[in-house]
């Protein structure tokens, strides 16, 4: 039960709060086309959309994995939730427009 409610604190400080350094802040697409991932430690790291994420007008939840990651990083991927009422419109019309492009482009390469 203690082990259970350690990784609930855990999960809140970092994904809810923001609280952690690794915790996500900020998404950002590049002009190579290129997804990032901003750190609250001000990191930033170059990702790679899974196939699996999921991209509606009113939830996008991100699932990817680092470019250059190693075993245990690609089966720990990470996931960045997206309310729709989060964030700027436009800005988050433009990143669903963007990973779904990014999904068929994915899944015409497997």
């Amino acid at each position: 039960m203690l082990m259970v409610l350690l990784l609930v604190v855990y999960n809140v400080w970092r994904y809810a709060l923001l609280r952690l350094p690794n915790a996500v802040i900020a998404i950002s697409v590049n002009k190579a086309n290129q997804l990032h991932l901003v750190l609250k430690n001000g990191q930033q790291i170059e990702v790679i959309v899974q196939p699996n994420t999921v991209v509606t007008a009113f939830l996008t939840v991100l699932n990817c994995v680092p470019k250059e990651a190693t075993t245990l990083q690609k089966l720990l991927a990470k996931h960045v939730v997206i309310l729709a009422d989060a964030v700027d419109v436009e800005q988050f019309r433009q990143l669903r427009v963007w990973l779904r492009w990014a999904k068929l482009n994915t899944t015409n390469q497997l």
